[in-house]
């Protein structure tokens, strides 16, 4: 559609085809910067929506800890975990990743996998390398592709 620059009313509006009667205004420097920023905002939306929809919810499950050196000690480590469901039965199949961290900033995580020894018993070890405090967490996926999370603390790991 061929345009025909109409009178400009102060330098804010010009108008185009026909003046104000069946032409179009138009405002410099607003409404031009519009479509450049639509991207930029449908993007924006879909973020918020995916920051706002609800996750799962957590499986209602029990995880208990042995520790084996005890007293626990720097190095090697093994670590069993016995995981079972609300009525108390073994979990099986389950896919559970441990990380160790020291309590305080600096030190460089430490990772490990712990594997099904028998149905709901899950063994795995980990170098604790150095004595201090540490924080293992459980990063784990049930058979049924349901996630968790759990941690627990190692206060007190004696050096070597």
């Amino acid at each position: 559609m061929a345009s025909r620059r109409g009178a400009e009313f102060g330098g804010s509006v010009t108008l185009l085809e026909g003046g104000l009667e069946g032409g179009l205004a138009r405002c410099p420097g607003h409404f031009r910067l519009w479509p450049r920023y639509l991207p930029l905002s449908a993007c924006f939306i879909v973020l918020l929506g995916f920051g706002c929809s609800r996750q799962a919810p957590a499986p209602d499950i029990t995880i208990a800890h042995q520790i084996n050196p005890e007293p626990i000690r720097a190095g090697l480590t093994e670590i069993t975990l016995t995981v079972a469901d609300s009525a108390s039965a073994p979990v099986t199949g389950a896919h559970i990743d441990m990380e160790a961290d020291m309590s305080h900033a600096g030190m460089a995580p430490v990772f490990a996998q712990a594997s099904e020894i028998t149905p709901g018993r899950y063994r795995g070890k980990i170098n604790l390398n150095m004595g201090g405090d540490w924080v293992i967490l459980l990063h784990g996926t049930l058979s049924d592709g349901a996630k968790f999370e759990r941690q627990f603390d190692l206060m007190g790991v004696q050096s070597k």
